[in-house]
């Protein structure tokens, strides 16, 4: 993707999260908006974008954190659903991002009987 695009979509979601905070316009449809962007672009984006976009993303959800108890259900439901949106747009997307994988934990089928049990 050009840098200019990318500098549009970026400055357009900085301006939607200003907008958010003093207008009528709520933080899930300005993540909606963010996400049908990313939506309509991702196909070519590079691991440059990918970074870029969940950047975007976790300022998102950081604000999502802050203001999450004023919202309604329908607004927090909005969210999450285009939270995993976005989420399964980047796992199916051919560049391979940046996210940190997933440990692998040894499990012992004994300790885990005992859990269910009750007796730890």
């Amino acid at each position: 993707m050009k840098k200019s695009t990318l500098l549009a979509l970026t400055v357009m979601a900085a301006v939607l999260l200003g907008l958010s905070s003093c207008s009528p316009v709520s933080l899930s449809a300005t993540f909606r908006i963010f996400v049908n962007e990313v939506e309509a672009r991702c196909p070519g984006y590079t691991a440059e974008d990918w970074a870029e976009a969940n950047a975007t993303c976790d300022r998102f959800m950081n604000d999502f954190k802050k203001k999450r108890i004023t919202m309604s259900r329908d607004e927090v439901r909005e969210m999450k659903e285009n939270l995993a949106r976005f989420r399964e747009l980047e796992a199916n997307t051919p560049v391979l991002t940046e996210r940190p994988p997933v440990e692998e934990v040894e499990v012992d089928p004994n300790r885990v009987e005992d859990f269910l049990k009750g007796n730890l």
